[in-house]
């Protein structure tokens, strides 16, 4: 499948992204969820200007994306201790 040009729009302007056509609802979504968070920004904030509004947004994703990440480990080194109990609890009955 080749690439396909989806148009989205934030803050009034609008944006051509070329992206592989199972992607085309993914983007659409996620314009307007940008959308949606920069209008809840302006409401909550009462921050008008597009230029800081974008900025708090992107501030926003990333903290989401680095609590994400930080969780995201915590779980894996848990997961990790668990197979690891499990292995070890599983090799010692085959000794037996």
């Amino acid at each position: 499948m080749g690439e396909i040009p989806v148009k989205i729009k934030i803050l009034d302007r609008e944006y051509v992204i070329r992206v592989n056509e199972e992607q085309q609802g993914a983007i659409k979504d996620i314009g307007e969820a940008i959308n949606h968070a920069i209008q809840d920004k302006r409401q909550l904030m009462r921050i008008f200007d597009k230029q800081d509004l974008l900025a708090f947004v992107a501030f926003d994703c990333m903290f989401d994306k680095l609590l994400y990440e930080k969780k995201e480990a915590e779980y894996l080194q848990r997961i990790r201790k668990l197979e690891k109990l499990i292995g070890d609890s599983f090799g010692e009955h085959l000794d037996e």
